[in-house]
């Protein structure tokens, strides 16, 4: 019964994001066009899920008052754990999105296709804004700084971190975001937690969207071959491994 309680009370929030992101989202539709292409949906999309922000603030606020913890502790993270935490994150969704590629996951995909082209079809000033800033934020926020906490309540660590990034995966709504952003929730919580705070697990997931934006505007990937890409993946595989066991010889900050 109590995990129960634990699992409703950690999937409200949720609730609350898209039961004011999504009125939010139709009402910009309405007013601004709802097309999928040109940069357009990006733009609303976000704001959309920045709206809910103040939402989600008073019940990271709450919680944060009830545990009897100071929300300005994440003010005392060194610059050497964010930059840590965003190349290591990094690394990482490059050789979760190259096994993707290599796995040909996207072609069992229905919605990529279409999702890719709304989110990579406007300007790259605007998708590093939107999709590199303000969405990893948003995302962050609510499922690491908000979710995973109010898993961690009532659930160990390896329970909250897997459940979170089911729920991070499953809200993406197509296989192939699913893989990857359950995935990489896997690697963005355990950050979260290690630093106990949501924000190295922001900059790794901006890093990430970042890349991404970077190799579908510059098509970095077109002239590559599959064995180069292998080997490739493999070389920053091995990169990725390193830098994730590497944060247990960095010391933590203290509770």
């Amino acid at each position: 019964m109590n995990a129960l309680k634990g699992f409703l009370r950690a999937i409200l929030p949720l609730l609350v994001f898209y039961a004011v992101s999504l009125p939010a989202l139709y009402i910009l539709n309405y007013f601004f066009g709802s097309a999928r292409d040109g940069g357009t949906y990006v733009i609303l999309q976000g704001i959309s899920s920045a709206v809910t922000l103040p939402f989600l603030f008073l019940m990271y606020r709450k919680d944060r008052v009830q545990r009897e913890a100071s929300p300005a502790c994440a003010a005392k993270m060194k610059a050497l754990h964010f930059a840590y935490a965003a190349i290591t994150i990094g690394v990482i969704s490059i050789v979760v999105n190259n096994l993707l590629g290599l796995l040909k996951v996207d072609e069992l995909s229905a919605g990529w296709e279409s999702a890719k082209v709304a989110f990579y079809g406007g300007s790259p000033v605007v998708e590093i804004l939107f999709l590199g800033i303000i969405v990893p934020f948003v995302e962050e926020f609510l499922y690491r700084g908000v979710i995973y906490e109010r898993f961690r309540d009532y659930f160990p660590v390896v329970p909250s971190i897997v459940m979170s990034a089911l729920l991070f995966g499953i809200f993406h709504f197509n296989l192939a975001q699913f893989l990857y952003a359950f995935l990489m929730g896997l690697f963005l919580a355990n950050f979260a937690q290690r630093y106990h705070s949501f924000l190295p697990a922001f900059l790794g997931h901006a890093t990430a969207n970042c890349i991404a934006i970077l190799r579908q505007e510059t098509a970095l990937d077109a002239n590559l071959t599959t064995q180069s890409t292998v080997i490739l993946t493999i070389g920053f595989a091995v990169a990725g491994i390193i830098l994730f066991f590497l944060q247990y010889k960095i010391k933590a900050l203290k509770e």
